[in-house]
């Protein structure tokens, strides 16, 4: 009996340790495989609440990127909006696009709303075709990424981040 018991112990200790390394493989593979895809900034299609087509690649060059995919809706997504607008002067020769998967109309009252068509530098895009959210793999609200002046991905970060935290990813 207490042979048996053991065996069992032992089998199902060597099944989570299996489960385990699977996932954790997984993930890594899951990691590089972004890594690849997002390492340089990524030609994507996006478009203007007013329709316009907006293309990354033709994004100037010598320019720190901040793209922060997000909802309108969200909490956080409005708290973090709020400090980029608060640290604007530090953000000025930052290109920050705000790509949300929402309808246009909803994206062109939020920039009213927030009068964002006042800040040169930020724009706010519809990711109508989902070519982003695929692209960059988006499981949550908000997630930015900050490219450095070459365009290579500087930082990732889900969920809430501190205005320090992005501002020190972008060597400012």
């Amino acid at each position: 009996m207490k042979n048996r018991r053991k065996t069992l112990i032992i089998f199902l200790l060597a099944m989570v340790a299996c489960t385990g390394t699977i996932a954790y493989i997984r993930y890594a593979i899951r990691q590089r495989n972004l890594q690849n895809a997002i390492g340089h900034m990524p030609n994507v299609t996006l478009y203007t609440p007013q329709g316009n087509a907006f293309y990354t690649q033709s994004m100037e060059p010598g320019r720190r990127v901040l793209l922060i995919y997000f909802n309108t809706e969200c909490h956080l997504c409005k708290d973090e909006v709020f400090q980029i607008k608060r640290n604007h002067k530090a953000l000025e020769d930052v290109d920050i696009l705000l790509v949300s998967s929402q309808l246009p109309e909803e994206l062109l009252s939020y920039t009213e709303n927030q009068n964002l068509q006042f800040y040169h530098n930020i724009r706010v895009l519809s990711d109508r075709d989902l070519q982003a959210m695929q692209l960059f793999k988006i499981r949550l609200n908000p997630t930015s990424f900050v490219y450095n002046k070459e365009h290579v991905l500087a930082g990732t970060f889900e969920g809430k981040t501190s205005i320090n935290t992005i501002l020190s990813a972008l060597g400012l």
